[in-house]
């Protein structure tokens, strides 16, 4: 299945991100400005993967509804001149988030938007020591807000 970007936003745009809870937008607030510094265009809740079958003798239209809604969501995805940024927004960040982004990039990864370096980030309101450690043994970046 094609990676599905949605729509496409402006970094000036503050608005409240479709599908983003509000945990996620607290954390996504806190680093806003910072993320979207020098960003081309930001995408969010971009959809990727197969999702999941619908049911034997779905109606098309609900076909398609099923699998936009069983598809992982990448929750923020900005163009850089050089790069992509992938982000995961989490208050309280666990090991499977480090998991998540690997997937999250190897399924962009099969209908890439472009050609462009991939950078996987987690950005999260607590630390954790033992995420910290494993996050960089994977090369993704790892930002704490408060």
């Amino acid at each position: 299945m094609p990676t599905n970007q949605g729509q496409e936003f402006g970094p000036e745009w503050d608005g409240w991100p479709p599908s983003m809870i509000a945990g996620d937008l607290r954390v996504w607030m806190l680093v806003r400005v910072q993320m979207l510094k020098d960003a081309l265009r930001v995408f969010y809740d971009v959809r990727v993967g197969d999702g999941q079958p619908a049911p034997p003798g779905t109606d098309e239209t609900f076909t398609k509804l099923w699998t936009g809604m069983t598809q992982r969501r990448i929750d923020v995805l900005i163009e850089y001149a050089a790069y992509w940024r992938l982000i995961e927004l989490r208050e309280d960040a666990h090991e499977q988030e480090i998991g998540r982004l690997e997937m999250y990039e190897m399924l962009y990864g099969r209908d890439p938007i472009n050609k462009k370096t991939v950078v996987l980030t987690l950005i999260s309101s607590t630390h954790s020591k033992d995420i910290e450690d494993l996050a960089r043994m994977k090369g993704i970046e790892y930002i704490i807000v408060r």
